[in-house]
């Protein structure tokens, strides 16, 4: 089966779930997701589909903060981010 093409980047996924207190299985729960699956996209094992990406909007999280597309679309999203948060930073 293809997958979505979108990559977790894992360490911000980690400094998130660090910052709320949570571990894979407390963000599996809030998320309406096997706990397995969770933890198989935080390690790298399996990539995020569909209802991962649901389950992120359901905790308040924006995909588009915690995910990569590979290739071209990478640089221009880091980009992005970068520019949010200097937007941030400047408010």
């Amino acid at each position: 089966m293809p997958h979505s093409g979108v990559d977790l980047d894992r360490e911000r996924m980690k400094a998130w779930l660090a910052w709320k207190g949570w571990t894979a299985r407390d963000l599996a729960r809030e998320m309406g997701c096997e706990r397995t699956y969770v933890w198989r996209v935080l390690e790298g094992k399996a990539r995020p589909g569909a209802k991962f990406m649901a389950g992120l909007y359901r905790v308040g999280l924006d995909p588009r903060d915690v995910c990569v597309l590979p290739g071209v679309f990478t640089e221009i999203a880091h980009k992005k981010t970068r520019a949010r948060r200097e937007r941030r930073k400047v408010m």
